[in-house]
């Protein structure tokens, strides 16, 4: 940078002088200084960077200083590139500068480069020839010593243009296969090749090689068979085929794959094969023969001529299971101004027949010969037209596959007019009403016949059998429960065979049928009986039947399913039914059903259901309470005293005490006039136990005691049990 300078003293300024402000004067190279080791013949290009100065540099050598050969400087740019000549370590300074002034900046670096030679050695390929074994290796020179595993081929060209056959190995870089067949006598493939060493990167340059392939020409003809048919002689006319040599210089060999030969001879084909110059053709291979299995029979040929050059061709027999044959075989008659439609189809068509092209047909028709008023679809094989006047029309269909065709001759007799069907709907059915509904056939030639076979009419309506041959055909019945709408198709034929046909549909509705109700269980006590009441709110003109089911939640202190909860017959379901126009179900096996109240608290719960129909359902709860004694108290004499008995239940199915007293004799007086027993353990195990849980909340309690003296003192006994609700009622027994 320059800028003027004065100074002033005193009022006094002195005259300006120019002062120059020079900055930084170094430019740097920041690429590497080691340029690798590189090939030679090989592109080699490095952009020089630099950093400093103004930025417009000028790159050049320093003085005394050599490219290595092969190479040069873009002094403006500082590319630095070429194709490396000859080998070498390479030493070399360049030098950059920028145009500053004054105070011009510049920098230095030197590199290395080590330039070694490695090439693909290989001048020439051998010629390879038709049908024989080839094999190339190629060679390189020069290159870092190392095992051949760390050497890599690549073809850098000619991959699609290889001969075919013949594959490039890029570990070993050795061209090999069998060439095959060629459309010349010879032809040159060109290709380039290149050598790497894949530790270090280092490649060759591409060496361009040509591979000639010689004997071209020498073939089969034909090169692929025409099909067979099961149980046909093959061949055109069933004369066979042959395969003869094309090209190339006679005498000609043959081989053949014996283990295909043998499979061919399994399947009914004779192979043979001729080199007898007195023959015409000399050289041949026949088929011949009449297939007895279908399938695809491969056969490689091999045939060598005199120069050596031999070619093998695959020449498949694809044997079909089946002839083809137009369906039908005879035609439905036609109807004189009606339009006509008939769908032909070709049956015995192969799995290899019918791979085609997205788009193409499977097969094709045509018609053979000018029937006014008739066509047949090409694509669909659909036989439709309309005829003024009666009479038969001969004609011939031909149908064809992508592999062969068949004809079928028809006669179509065009006859008087056709009947039809008068009635067009049904009325409806409705479930458990009589039904009766009439199909009427008109026109065409009197003599109907319905066809019925197959067809399903809603639940409980069938065709009556003795209209099925007359023109009028009825259905007739009661629909059912469960019936559902269907659709039909009906046929009429008249008695020249001509016939129509309509669909009809009978809608079916169904009546409700009524809510039904359980009667209610009123106050419910344990150990009784309920009356299970099922009614409908009114009668319903079908049976229908249903089950009860019995539920039962315990709510007891030891808690329990109780047994006795169930139905008269021992269940916790019972069937029912309810007849035809009836409104009370009738259970099945009692007169009465009765649901089982039980001894334990709980709720249960009967739910009923009618199948296919409405639910109802009603509770009863049995409430946690006092024990309850039963009136059979017993008093069981024993040598030492008795035992008392007692039975009852207890709702919560637990005890807690027992409390007895006893009542003196007349004129006697008792030690001892009352007990209170605990029975809150014994309880627990009974009601725990499997006994216990067996009876739901009924019990027998023996409670032993023994007396002194006698029992003679005591008169009679009162027992009272308690449990976590309360005191039971009592119970007196007298001795």
């Amino acid at each position: 940078m320059t800028f003027p300078v004065t100074v002033t003293v005193g009022g006094l300024t002195s005259n300006a002088s120019t002062f120059t402000v020079i900055g930084d004067t170094t430019i740097t190279i920041g690429n590497e200084s080691n340029l690798g080791t590189r090939t030679a013949g090989t592109a080699f290009n490095v952009d020089l960077e630099a950093t400093g100065g103004n930025g417009n540099y000028t790159w050049s050598l320093a003085q005394g200083s050599t490219l290595p050969p092969g190479l040069s400087l873009n002094a403006s740019s500082g590319l630095l590139d070429g194709t490396l000549g000859q080998a070498g370590a390479y030493a070399f300074t360049i030098r950059v500068v920028d145009n500053a002034s004054p105070g011009q900046a510049s920098g230095q670096k030197t590199f290395n480069l080590v330039v070694q030679d490695f090439v693909v050695s290989t001048t020439s390929l051998p010629q390879a020839r038709i049908g024989l074994v080839y094999s190339a290796p190629l060679a390189f020179a020069g290159g870092p010593t190392a095992p051949a595993a760390d050497y890599t081929w690549t073809l850098v060209s000619g991959v699609a243009s290889l001969p075919g056959g013949i594959t490039f190995n890029t570990a070993t870089g050795t061209f090999a296969g069998v060439p095959e067949p060629i459309g010349s006598p010879t032809q040159t493939f060109n290709v380039q090749v290149s050598a790497r060493h894949t530790p270090t990167g280092l490649a060759t340059p591409p060496k361009s090689l040509q591979l000639v392939v010689s004997g071209g020409g020498l073939d089969l003809s034909p090169t692929s068979l025409p099909f067979g048919v099961v149980n046909q002689p093959y061949g055109p006319g069933g004369a066979g085929v042959t395969v003869t040599p094309i090209n190339g210089t006679a005498p000609y060999t043959f081989d053949l794959n014996q283990t295909q030969v043998n499979q061919l001879t399994a399947a009914g084909f004779v192979v043979r094969t001729r080199t007898d110059p007195s023959f015409n053709p000399p050289y041949a291979v026949s088929i011949t023969g009449t297939p007895t299995i279908s399938g695809s029979f491969p056969l490689n040929v091999t045939v060598r001529d005199a120069g050596n050059t031999q070619v093998t061709r695959t020449l498949t027999v694809l044997v079909l299971a089946n002839p083809l044959s137009i369906q039908p075989e005879t035609l439905p008659g036609a109807t004189v101004n009606a339009d006509y439609t008939q769908q032909l189809t070709l049956s015995g068509v192969s799995a290899e027949e019918q791979n085609v092209q997205p788009g193409q047909s499977v097969v094709t028709w045509s018609l053979q010969g000018n029937i006014p008023g008739l066509s047949l679809n090409q694509s669909t094989g659909i036989l439709s037209g309309r005829f003024t006047t009666t009479g038969a029309r001969q004609f011939t269909v031909q149908a064809s596959t992508r592999l062969r065709d068949t004809v079928r001759v028809y006669t179509l007799s065009v006859g008087g007019p056709q009947p039809s069907i008068s009635t067009t709907t049904l009325p409806a059915a409705q479930v458990g009403q009589n039904y009766s509904a009439e199909i009427t056939a008109i026109g065409g030639t009197p003599g109907y016949s319905w066809q019925v076979g197959g067809i399903t009419l809603p639940g409980g309506l069938s065709f009556d059998g003795t209209t099925v041959n007359s023109s009028a055909l009825r259905i007739i019945g009661t629909v059912a429960q469960g019936a559902q709408t269907r659709t039909f198709t009906l046929t009429v034929q008249d008695s020249t065979g001509l016939s129509a046909s309509r669909e009809f549909t009978i809608a079916v509705s169904s009546t409700p049928i009524p809510a039904v109700t359980l009667q209610t269980f009123a106050n419910p006590l344990p150990a009784e009986q309920k009356d299970v009441i099922v009614r409908l709110a009114q009668p319903y003109p079908l049976p229908l039947q249903g089950t009860a089911t019995l539920t039962f939640t315990p709510n007891a202190t030891n808690n329990a399913d109780d047994p006795a909860v169930r139905f008269l017959n021992g269940q916790r379901t019972a069937n029912f039914s309810i007849p035809a126009n009836n409104a009370v179900a009738v259970f099945e096996g009692v007169p009465t059903q009765r649901v089982q109240t039980g001894t334990v608290a709980g709720t249960a719960r009967v739910q009923v259901a009618i199948t296919n129909g409405p639910t109802t359902s009603q509770e009863f709860t049995i409430s946690r309470s006092a024990p309850f004694l039963q009136d059979n108290l017993t008093v069981q004499t024993t040598p030492g005293g008795f035992s008392l008995v007692i039975t009852g239940y207890s709702t919560p199915r637990d005890l807690s005490s027992a409390r007895v007293t006893f009542a003196p004799t007349a004129g006697t007086n008792l030690q001892t006039t009352e007990l209170t027993i605990p029975l809150t353990t014994a309880a627990t195990q009974w009601f725990q136990g499997a006994p216990g849980q067996a009876n739901g909340g009924a019990f027998r309690l023996t409670i032993p005691f023994t007396v002194q003296n006698g029992t003679n003192a005591v008169a009679s006994v009162t027992v009272t049990l308690s449990n976590s609700v309360g005191t039971s009622n009592a119970r007196t027994r007298a001795f």
